[in-house]
C-alpha cells in the first residue's frame, strides 16, 4: 500500500510534535520542584490521607472546596497508593487534558498555528508556572487541585456548549450539563455564576432559533442546578455533615466579602493603580500590534510593489526587531495579563450585539458564550490579572479569547484595505511576537528551577528545594519528629507548614490543616481552642510563616494570641529550631511537646 504525502497536512503534525516536545522539555526541567513547604502545597495530600484513614470530608476535614476533587484523587490513591508522584501524575493528565480542551476549543475559530498557540501560552506561562517564592500556582502540583479540576470542567462545558450551537445535537448539552454538574461539586460557588452566563447565552440562541425544541433546550440548561442541588444534598445527609459544610463553604464565602487576601487578590485595595496598569497593558498592546503591522505593510510593499525602495525593507525590518527586542521589558513588567480582562469585556459587548442581531447568529452566540464565560472566570482578579496568583488557571480560558481577537477579528480584512499588505505575512510576524513574550516569561521561571536542588526524602515522595534558611531548619524539623516521636504520634503545626506533618508522617489531629487569620473570621477562637483540646495532640510545632496577606502577620501576636497562651500552659517548648517564631526577622521554629 503506497502512502500519498502529497495529502496528508503535515501541519498538525508538526503542531502536535511542537506541543509534546514543549510539555515534556517543561516537564524535564521542572521535574519535582514544584511547590512550597509551608503554603498550601500539601493540604491536598493531607486531606486525601485523612480520608483513606476513614475521617469524613467537612466534618472531620475544614475543606474550602467542591467535594469531588478529593474523594476523586481519594479514589486515584487507593488504586495506586498515598503517594507524591500519584499527585503529580493526575496533575500532569489534568495538564494535558486542559490543553487537548484549550486546542479544541481554539479551533472553532482559530486555524491550527494559532490554536497550537495558545496552548503554547498556556504551558510555558500557566501549567508550568513559577512567579513568587512558593511556586504553587501552576497545573502540576498547584495550591488547590479543586481549582484545576473546576477550570477543567468549565472548558469542557464551553466546548460542549459551542458544539451544541453549531450542530444542535442535544447529546452534546446533556454533556455539557454534566460537565457543569461536575465544575459545582468542584468550586460551588464560581460555577454558579458560570453556569449563570451560559443560561444567558442559551436564551440567546433560543430566542434566535425559532423557539426550535424550546423546552429540551430549556431542560438541558436548567438540570446542572437541579443535579448540584440533588448532589450536596445526598452528601451532606448521608454523612450528616451540614455544620461542616456551612463552616468550610458557606461561611467561608460569607466572610471572603471581608477578606482582606481576597480584596487584594482582586486588585480592590488599589483600583486606582490597577486600574492604570491594565489601560497601560491595552494600549501598549495597541501599539505593539500597530507597530508591526507598520512593519510589516513596509516589508509586503518590497515584496509585493514592482518600483518599490529597499529602504522600505530595511525600515520595516529595523521597526519589527525593535519591537520584539522591548517585547522583553513588557514582560518583565508582569504587566502583559493586566489587560486580558478588559479585551475578554470587550468582546463580551461586541459578541452579544451581533449574537442578537447577526445573521449568522450560531458563531456569534457561540463566540458570546466563550468570551462571556471567560470574562466571569476572570472576574475574581479582573483589577490584578496575572500568571502569579490565582490568574494562573482563571485566565487560561481567556487566551483563546485573547487570540481571538488579535488574529480572528480581522483576519481576511486587511489585504482588501491595503493593497500591498501581506495578511499571512502580518499574522506570522504577530505569531512569532506572542511566542516571544510566552518564552520571556518562561526565562522569568528558569531562575527559580534551576536553584531548587536539595532533595527532601520520605516514604511517601520527595521534592527539590533551594538550601534557603526556611528549608533547613524545616528539614530538620521533619528529621527532628521522625527521629524523636513515635510514628502513630499526633501532631499540630500552627499557623501552616504542611510539608512538617506530611514527610514526617505525623497525623494532624485537628479538623483545620493550618490555623489562619480567615479561621477566626469564620468560628471563635474559644471553639478552636476547645478542637485543639479535644484532639489531644502530643506535640504542637509553631512556625514563623508570615501571614500579612490575611491583614495579621504573626500567630500569637497579631492574632491567636489566646490560643497560643492555652498551648504554652498546656505544652513545654522541647525543641528549638533557630529563633522563636516571630520574636525576629529570622525563620524559626518551637516544637512543644504535651505536659
Amino acid at each position: 500500500m503506497k502512502i500519498n504525502f502529497k495529502k496528508i497536512n503535515f501541519l498538525p503534525i508538526f503542531v502536535f510534535s511542537a506541543l509534546s516536545a514543549s510539555f515534556f522539555y517543561l516537564l524535564f526541567a521542572t521535574w519535582f520542584k514544584w511547590g512550597g513547604l509551608l503554603v498550601d502545597t500539601f493540604r491536598d495530600p493531607l486531606t486525601i490521607a485523612k480520608l483513606i484513614n476513614g475521617k469524613v470530608l467537612y466534618k472531620d476535614i475544614f475543606y474550602e472546596y467542591g467535594f469531588f476533587p478529593p474523594y476523586f484523587l481519594t479514589f486515584v490513591c487507593k488504586m495506586a497508593g498515598m503517594h507524591l508522584n500519584t499527585m503529580v501524575g493526575c496533575g500532569i493528565a489534568l495538564t494535558i487534558l486542559m490543553s487537548c480542551v484549550l486546542y479544541k476549543i481554539s479551533r472553532f475559530f482559530l486555524d491550527v498555528l494559532v490554536s497550537g498557540l495558545v496552548v503554547f501560552t498556556f504551558l510555558f506561562v500557566f501549567a508550568f508556572g513559577f512567579y513568587c517564592y512558593n511556586g504553587i500556582f501552576n497545573f502540576i502540583l498547584p495550591y488547590s487541585f479543586a481549582s484545576v479540576f473546576f477550570i477543567l470542567f468549565i472548558a469542557l462545558a464551553v466546548y460542549f456548549f459551542i458544539k451544541f450551537i453549531f450542530s444542535e445535537k442535544n447529546l452534546y448539552l446533556w454533556i455539557w450539563s454534566m460537565t457543569i454538574s461536575l465544575a459545582i461539586f468542584s468550586r460551588i460557588e464560581m460555577a454558579l455564576l458560570a453556569w449563570a452566563g451560559f443560561i444567558m447565552a442559551g436564551i440567546i440562541f433560543i430566542y434566535r432559533s425559532n423557539g426550535k425544541r424550546r423546552w429540551r433546550v430549556g431542560l438541558c440548561l436548567i438540570t446542572p442546578l437541579f443535579i448540584g442541588i440533588l448532589g450536596y444534598s445526598a452528601f451532606l445527609f448521608n454523612l450528616q455533615v451540614f455544620n461542616g459544610f456551612k463552616e468550610s463553604i458557606v461561611d467561608l464565602i460569607l466572610f471572603s466579602k471581608s477578606n482582606l487576601f481576597i480584596i487584594s487578590g482582586m486588585g480592590l485595595d488599589n483600583i486606582s493603580q490597577n486600574a492604570a496598569l491594565m489601560l497601560k497593558s491595552f494600549f501598549l498592546h495597541i501599539a505593539a500590534v500597530f507597530i508591526l503591522g507598520v512593519g510589516s505593510y513596509l516589508i509586503s510593499i518590497f515584496f509585493l510593489r514592482k518600483e518599490s525602495h529597499p529602504i522600505s525593507l530595511f525600515l520595516g525590518i529595523v521597526i519589527i526587531t525593535a519591537i520584539f527586542t522591548l517585547a522583553q521589558e513588557f514582560v518583565k513588567s508582569f504587566i502583559q495579563y493586566n489587560s486580558l480582562p478588559l479585551f475578554i469585556l470587550i468582546g463580551t459587548l461586541i459578541f452579544f450585539m451581533k449574537s442578537t442581531s447577526s445573521p449568522n447568529y450560531r458563531k456569534n452566540i457561540s463566540l458570546f458564550a466563550l468570551f462571556l464565560t471567560s470574562l466571569i472566570m476572570v472576574i475574581k482578579i479582573f483589577f490584578n490579572a496575572s500568571p502569579n496568583f490565582y490568574g494562573f488557571y482563571l485566565l487560561p480560558l481567556g487566551l483563546v479569547c485573547y487570540y481571538i481577537i488579535f488574529f480572528g477579528i480581522f483576519r481576511g480584512k486587511l489585504e482588501e484595505r491595503y493593497k500591498y499588505f501581506s495578511e499571512p505575512f502580518f499574522f506570522y510576524i504577530l505569531a512569532c511576537f506572542f511566542i516571544v513574550l510566552a518564552i520571556s516569561w518562561w526565562k522569568i521561571e528558569t531562575v527559580p528551577y534551576s536553584s531548587r536542588n536539595l532533595i527532601i526524602h520520605s516514604e511517601k515522595g520527595s521534592i527539590k528545594r533551594w538550601g534557603d534558611d526556611l528549608t533547613v531548619k524545616t528539614l530538620e524539623a521533619i528529621v527532628y519528629l521522625r527521629e524523636n516521636t513515635n510514628r502513630d504520634a499526633k501532631v499540630i503545626v500552627v499557623p501552616e507548614g504542611g510539608a512538617i506533618s506530611f514527610f514526617s508522617g505525623r497525623e494532624n489531629p485537628l479538623k483545620y490543616s493550618c490555623i489562619m487569620p480567615q479561621n477566626f473570621g469564620i468560628t471563635s477562637e474559644d471553639k478552636i481552642i476547645s478542637q485543639f483540646s479535644e484532639s489531644h495532640a502530643d506535640y504542637i510545632v509553631i512556625v514563623a510563616r508570615d501571614t500579612s496577606e490575611y491583614g495579621a502577620s504573626s500567630f500569637g501576636v497579631d492574632y491567636a494570641i489566646v490560643l497560643n497562651s492555652w498551648i504554652k500552659k498546656n505544652y513545654e517548648l522541647l525543641k528549638l529550631i533557630g529563633p522563636y517564631p516571630f520574636t525576629t526577622n529570622h525563620y524559626g521554629i518551637a516544637i512543644f511537646k504535651k505536659k
